[in-house]
């Protein structure tokens, strides 16, 4: 239906009229009034937006886009009907993660990814071809072939990357094929409730596993002798992350890393905890001179492993009994693999920088673990 032109007309005269009314009372009045109008009317109409819920509530997750894929192909005349009813062919909502950074974040945004698909009633997506298939037993489906018809997307993203975000309880109410988690999700509280299934998810593939567990055989029998064996002695993990956090500028940004002086406190909690036991600290680090002119041995013997990759010394921390860590999340997973007593660096990060805003201790770190 067309809009009458009179009354359009009407419309245009008032509101000229109220636009003549406004510039000639504001044109009579000194600069600095006119000025505090202005500000005074921009604060009330901030208010009212604040007040009265006309942006984004705090309580639901933040929705970056939404997307519609056109499908792989269109149905011709040439497609029969079984074809396209085919259920292969029938797409199972889905959830995936990007990835980021190396192997202890991308290890939580994997455990997080599959909580979060447990909690919504959908299928946990990975890449088929990343190198985790290569050192884990994961279980995650596979991308799907696009069906025969259009696929919604849609992308949550989270506040902060080591902080849990409660937003993301609603992400599971929307309609969309696929579900994709933007961010880092760095927190247990993701994957609490399917700890259990994220533990099998994340043990070692053979080969991975036999080579560290002929390097823990070799350092216990080196260490006391062939009569020794591994069942024999109480490993404490000791991870010691430093690299790229010990630089200046992830300094300025808030990383931090471990002192010696917390080294030495965290090995004699363990060494006097378990004074009537053989202990034995399995030392691994990615900056392996450092820690031979900072870590010393006192009353209990140190093994520090070298020349394995980087999966190979997780799955050394991840057999250990208890564990020392530093900073960082690969030294986080080696702990909350091994499972046992867990001492971590408290003064992380720096307080007052860019990552401690993004940081809640409690949400980071594993319930019991003991910070020093």
């Amino acid at each position: 239906m067309m809009e009458d032109p009179c009354r359009r007309h009407q419309i245009f005269t008032r509101r000229r009229y109220f636009e003549l009314w406004i510039h000639q009372t504001l044109s009579k009045l000194p600069l600095t009034k006119t000025l505090i109008i202005v500000v005074v009317v921009t604060i009330l109409l901030f208010l009212i937006i604040q007040l009265f819920g006309l942006r984004q509530p705090r309580s639901r997750a933040i929705i970056i886009s939404q997307e519609r894929y056109p499908n792989v192909k269109a149905k011709s005349e040439e497609d029969s009907d079984e074809e396209v009813n085919d259920p292969s062919n029938n797409f199972i909502p889905s959830l995936t993660v990007q990835l980021h950074g190396r192997t202890g974040n991308m290890m939580f945004s994997y455990a997080s990814m599959l909580g979060l698909a447990r909690q919504f009633a959908r299928t946990a997506v990975f890449p088929e071809n990343h190198y985790f298939r290569m050192v884990f037993r994961i279980t995650a489906a596979v991308p799907q072939r696009r069906p025969n018809r259009v696929l919604s997307w849609v992308r949550y993203a989270e506040k902060h990357p080591c902080t849990y975000d409660s937003r993301l309880a609603n992400a599971g109410e929307t309609a969309a094929d696929v579900v994709e988690l933007l961010g880092y999700f760095q927190s247990w509280r993701y994957f609490e409730s399917v700890k259990d299934e994220i533990r099998k998810e994340f043990t070692f593939r053979g080969d991975v596993a036999d080579r560290a567990s002929g390097l823990v055989e070799s350092a216990v029998k080196r260490t006391f002798g062939d009569q020794v064996r591994r069942r024999d002695v109480l490993l404490i993990g000791l991870h010691v992350r430093r690299g790229d956090m010990a630089l200046y500028s992830s300094f300025l940004l808030g990383y931090t890393t471990a002192s010696s002086e917390y080294i030495s406190s965290a090995m004699a909690y363990f060494t006097e905890r378990y004074n009537n036991s053989r202990l034995l600290f399995v030392l691994c680090s990615d900056d392996p001179e450092w820690c031979k002119d900072n870590v010393k041995e006192s009353k209990t013997p140190i093994f520090q492993m070298e020349n394995a990759s980087d999966a190979v010394h997780l799955a050394i921390l991840a057999s250990c009994n208890h564990t020392i860590m530093t900073v960082g999340s690969f030294g986080w997973w080696g702990a909350w693999l091994a499972g046992g007593e867990t001492v971590y660096y408290k003064n992380f990060p720096r307080p007052s920088s860019p990552l401690a805003t993004d940081f809640l201790a409690r949400d980071y770190f594993y319930p019991n673990w003991i910070g020093m």
